[in-house]
């Protein structure tokens, strides 16, 4: 959850705010969608979520596994 003080716009909807999103090099990104590529393959979903949890500042994800 964000504050209006952390970079959020309002969208046309009252209850709907929009992040402002840091910028991310083109090379990182890439590294990054092979990781979980090759994670997903492997069928590695606690792997995938903590790729996911450090490429996204601040994300809340389940690190369960669900078959």
């Amino acid at each position: 959850m964000l504050t209006s003080d952390e970079g959020t716009q309002a969208s046309k909807y009252e209850k709907i705010f929009v992040a402002q999103q840091g910028s991310v090099s083109d090379a990182h990104l890439e590294t990054t969608l092979e990781r979980l590529r090759q994670l997903a393959v492997a069928r590695d979903g606690n792997a995938i979520r903590q790729v996911l949890l450090e490429f996204i500042p601040g994300a809340r994800l389940t690190l369960e596994v669900r078959e």
